[in-house]
């Protein structure tokens, strides 16, 4: 596991961002790398619909109980 991809599961001492990455040259590297990419990006995107439902639920919700 990479600890600069998830400083969240890094060792204690070792949280940190590494924004200067070494660029993947061969093709395979360069497969896996966007591979991991859009996976990565797919997560993301189920995260923020996910948040959206939960805020509109919520919401609305609110909204319900505000009424009675």
């Amino acid at each position: 596991m990479d600890v600069n991809s998830y400083p969240d599961k890094a060792p204690s001492g070792l949280q940190h961002y590494c924004l200067a990455q070494e660029v993947p040259r061969t093709p395979q590297a360069l497969r896996l790398h966007r591979n991991t990419l859009t996976m990565e990006l797919v997560w993301l995107q189920q995260a923020i619909d996910s948040r959206k439902k939960y805020l509109s639920l919520k919401d609305r919700l609110t909204e319900t109980s505000q009424i009675e």
